[in-house]
């Protein structure tokens, strides 16, 4: 009975250290250049009108604070701050606009792919939500792609 538990225990211990160098590995680095070349826009006016987004989208998230749950989005619309959430092994992203409209990207840390050229840094998965309201209509696109850290 006692070699059991202290089995149970070790496995414990394995996983909590597991899960604390996956956590340490998302936190090395302060800044994630992303990019997303596919995905799908929607349109609500009457019915929703869905399309395959014809925007391809880079962005940038730099000064990445963990503790202080901030950073900041670098893209082709200007700059602003962004709140930061940390998920089940991936950090998510909130961009809240004065308008109400709000942005919501999440990079995954579970997997990941090799970088293009020999001895870049690898690439994650991740993808990139807007929800906004338009003049009257609803908008709204998922965008696929990944984040480079930096």
């Amino acid at each position: 009975m006692n070699s059991i538990r202290a089995m149970a225990v070790g496995l414990f211990l394995m996983a909590t250290l597991f899960e604390v160098i996956s956590a340490i590995a998302q936190t090395d680095f302060r800044t994630l250049n992303c990019q997303f070349p596919s995905g799908t826009t929607a349109k609500f006016d009457k019915e929703w009108d869905v399309k395959a987004a014809a925007d391809k989208l880079n962005f940038s998230f730099e000064n990445i604070n963990l503790a202080q749950a901030k950073a900041r989005v670098i893209g082709p619309f200007g700059m602003t701050n962004v709140l930061l959430f940390r998920g089940n092994n991936s950090l998510n992203f909130l961009e809240i606009m004065p308008d109400g409209n709000q942005t919501f990207t999440t990079v995954f840390f579970s997997f990941q792919r090799e970088g293009r050229q020999k001895g870049m840094a690898v690439w994650y998965p991740a993808v990139h939500s807007r929800h906004m309201t338009i003049g009257s209509s609803p908008v709204v696109s998922h965008l696929r792609g990944f984040c480079q850290p930096h």
